[in-house]
């Protein structure tokens, strides 16, 4: 349970650990939050590259830098993260400096 923990913490949902999921848009957890417990299924697997597809699309400024915070979180522990840059790159900038660009299309 310790590494669970990690996890939920990592990304920054410890304080929803007993939430219900629930249905989108109408109960439970928001798009943002329901982005950020996809990536703490896959960091239970504890991989050490992660393929995320957009996963920002769909998200508000407010929403998409909180999940980019937890993509930094990720890389933070050592993990590499393949991603395509988001759309809102712009805005997200500060979260985005320090990531190393591998190829850009």
């Amino acid at each position: 349970m310790i590494f669970v923990d990690e996890v939920t913490e990592l990304v920054e949902l410890d304080n929803l650990k007993d939430a219900i999921v629930g249905l989108p848009g109408i109960t439970g957890l928001s798009t943002e939050q329901r982005k950020r417990l996809t990536i703490a299924v896959e960091l239970v697997a504890n991989p050490s590259i992660i393929f995320m597809d957009e996963p920002t699309s769909g998200l508000d400024a407010r929403a998409a830098a909180i999940v980019m915070r937890t993509v930094r979180n990720t890389v933070d522990t050592g993990r590499t993260v393949v991603s395509p840059t988001p759309a809102k790159k712009h805005i997200l900038d500060h979260h985005l400096a320090k990531l190393k660009i591998v190829y850009a299309a």
